[in-house]
Order: structure tokens, then sequence, then C-alpha cells
């Protein structure tokens, strides 16, 4: 069986004119999709326009709030100024300052005073004694100095006159006679000399001016004083008025508790100091006690107060002279050291 040879089915050409529509109607489409979102987007600006070119008439606007009025408030007229300006009363000059007055110096007999030291010295007679009472205050507690007999440390020996004389002093009096002892604390113009505590009482007078009494070895040692800012110190005692209470009882040693010429000093507050020498073993002045002594000091005012070498040593000078008479005869003994004030 002759089988029959298969062709293939002849190619479709397409139709130019169905081409040509086929793009009219897309370039169509486009246009009206174009149109449409154009016609949506701008609708409100063609009404309106249409309306005005058909009605000749304006669309009508959404109705607007009023605006507020506001009312201008006319703005006070300014006070005018008076005709002329009333005088002012006179003033007048402006008071200066009252500068602080200066002390006039004074020195005689009795009295020394400067801008920075005051010393007055009182002649006290009752009966059967006699003593002098030097009142001193000073801007600064390192005028009181401390001279040694011949300018050493040590066993040496010069009256007090001499002493006080070499250091051009307006005031002296007898110091502790540190050179006649090993023992005790000794501190002069702020330096150590001697640091070796006994039983003795020791009396230190600071640089800003305050002045302690220590008991018997309850003293800081003279290295820890001169810490502290320790100005002198002297180790010969007892005290005779602490804490403003004065001593009522000493050892039973003859020289403590019997009538005697003394030497002492204390302190009223910081930079004021009272010295007092008393006259004794003659017939116009027995003396005092201690504990007489430490009544007296506290009369004056002071809360402190400390014995110093006493008997033939206690002497007191003032402006070139003894003030009073040791042993009764205005011989001066010769001692180890004094305390002096040379403004």
């Amino acid at each position: 069986m002759n089988k029959k040879e298969k062709h293939p089915a002849p190619k479709r050409r397409l139709n130019k004119k169905h081409v040509l529509v086929a793009i009219l109607l897309v370039i169509l489409a486009a246009a009206l999709t174009v149109f449409g979102f154009v016609a949506v987007k701008w609708w409100p600006v063609w009404k309106q326009n249409v309306f005005y070119f058909l009605f000749k008439e304006e669309p009508e606007e959404a109705e607007l709030a009023p605006r507020p009025s506001f009312v201008l408030t006319p703005s006070p007229s300014p006070t005018p100024l008076p005709a002329s300006t009333p005088e002012l009363e006179p003033v007048g000059p402006i008071p200066t300052p009252t500068p602080t007055p200066v002390p006039t110096p004074v020195l005689d007999d009795w009295n020394f005073v400067d801008e920075d030291t005051e010393i007055h010295i009182e002649e006290v007679v009752r009966e059967k004694v006699r003593f002098y009472v030097a009142d001193v205050k000073v801007r600064d507690a390192a005028v009181i100095g401390n001279a040694f007999a011949n300018d050493k440390f040590g066993d040496y020996h010069e009256k007090t006159s001499v002493m006080a004389q070499k250091h051009d002093a307006v005031f002296a009096m007898s110091g502790d006679y540190c050179g006649f002892r090993d023992e005790g604390i000794i501190i002069r113009d702020g330096v150590l000399y001697r640091d070796n505590p006994d039983w003795r009482e020791v009396a230190v007078l600071f640089k800003d001016g305050t002045f302690t009494v220590y008991d018997k070895r309850q003293a800081p040692s003279g290295e820890e004083l001169v810490a502290m800012g320790a100005w002198q110190s002297w180790a010969f005692g007892p005290y005779v008025l602490k804490d403003g209470v004065p001593r009522e009882s000493f050892p039973d040693t003859p020289n403590l508790n019997r009538l005697n010429p003394r030497a002492a000093l204390g302190i009223v507050e910081p930079n004021h100091f009272i010295f007092i020498v008393v006259d004794g073993r003659c017939e116009d002045s027995e003396g005092m006690t201690l504990v007489d002594l430490g009544k007296e000091f506290l009369d004056r005012g002071c809360t402190d107060a400390y014995n110093l070498d006493g008997g033939g040593s206690a002497t007191m000078y003032f402006n070139g002279r003894l003030v009073n008479s040791p042993l009764g005869s205005n011989r001066q003994r010769a001692i180890s050291d004094i305390i002096y004030i040379a403004p």
C-alpha cells in the first residue's frame, strides 16, 4: 500500500489592514487612559471654567470664617514733665572715715607706749609688803625675748641690768636661772636648748601669744612643744594659778610657804601679760607667800600664773633703772638669764 506523502500546511500571511487597526486601537487606548487620568485630576478646574463660560456666574465658594475685628486703643498720652526740676537740697561734704588712732609714744619712769607695745608699771605698798606690777600688752609675742648671761646658754652669770642694756631692752625681769640646773625643758626664742623633763612644772609661751602651764611630767617633749609653736619655756615653778583657780597648797618646803621675795608672770588673754616682782627680807617689805601671789594674779584678771626664780634674784628693770630693791639694798645678783622686751 502506497503511503501518500504529507505536505506542510501553507503559512498564513498577516493582513496589513488588521495590523494597522490593532496599532490604532492601542494608540486609542493609551490616549483614553491618559485623557482619563488628566480629566480626573483637573476636573475641578474644568468644572469651574465650564460654569463660568456657560452661565457667566462665579461658582460658589466655601464660606470662610469671618476675620476677627480689632479695636485699636489709643495709647495714653505721656505725663508732661514739670516746667522746672525742683532743686535738690544741698548736701554737706561726705565724711571721711576716721583712721584708727595711733597711740602717742610715751616713755617715762613708769610707762612705755608705742603702736605695738604698752607697758604700765605700778608700785603697790601694803602692810609689810611692797611689790611692782608690770601690765604688758604686745601686738606680737615675739617681742618678749630671752637673754643669756654672756650671750651663752649654760652656767654663766650677769646682772639683770647689764643683760638688759646689751639688748636695748626697755623692760626686763629675772628669769628661771636655767644655768644653775641640768633639768627641765628650756626653749628660748623658739630654740630648744634642753629637753630633760623632771619633777618641775613647765610654763610655755607660744608664738600666738597664748600661755600654758603643764603639770609635772605631763608636758609634751621639747621637740613637740617647738613643733606646736613654743617661743619661750621656763622650768622653775611651781605654778600659782591655773585655769582661773589659785593654788591653795604647796609642798612643805620653806621657800615655798614662807614670806619671800618673788618674781612671777601670768596671762590675762593672748598677748596680754602681768609681771610681778615682790621685794622681801627687808624691814619695809617681808615678802609674799605663793598662795597670796596666786590670788594677786587672779585679782588682776589672769587665768594662769607661774613662779620664777625669786629670793635675791628677783629683779625688775625699766627704762635704764632698777624698779625694785633687790635684797633690800638695790644690790643685783648675777644670774644666768632674763626675760626682756625691746620694742
